[in-house]
């Protein structure tokens, strides 16, 4: 962008301007260049432990939105997004949800992710109600309601 700047210094018209800079942004270039940052982006992603997983998720869902926006051959591959999930989930709490990426193919890999997603969550709520539950001593919540009950009429 630099070099645009420095050919358009003597540009009045903003119109002319901004219609340099849009032709440029928009060269197959810079498109594929753009890709190529998704697809190491993609690559780079690792969940080791149960802790990771919300950012993995969050991210692998986000860089596949974009790679098919942009109509990436590739990330419509199931067995290669089988398999990538099934290696990149590494998780030891979250082993027997990655299996499914090789095991279930009723469904694809996305609707896959979604549901070790959903695992992910019972599992969290579990261990969160588990660890509430230990050396605290039970108490009763309850609604107290303090409007006066109303006397049937008979």
């Amino acid at each position: 962008m630099g070099f645009l700047t420095t050919t358009l210094e003597k540009e009045d018209n903003c119109a002319t301007y901004w219609k340099k800079i849009q032709d440029h942004l928009t060269t197959a270039e810079l498109k594929v260049g753009g890709v190529l940052r998704l697809w190491q982006d993609f690559f780079k992603l690792r969940c080791d432990d149960k802790g990771q997983f919300l950012a993995f998720y969050s991210s692998a869902t986000q860089i596949i939105h974009k790679l098919q926006e942009v109509n990436s051959v590739a990330i419509g591959d199931e067995t290669f997004l089988r398999s990538f999930f099934a290696k990149a989930i590494d998780a030891e709490e979250l082993k027997d949800e990655a299996k499914l990426f090789l095991k279930d193919m009723t469904k694809n890999p996305i609707e896959i992710l979604q549901l070790v997603h959903s695992d992910f969550h019972v599992q969290d709520t579990h261990d969160q109600l588990c660890d509430n539950d230990i050396g605290k001593p039970k108490s009763i919540i309850g609604r107290v309601d303090t409007k006066p009950k109303a006397a049937k009429k008979e």
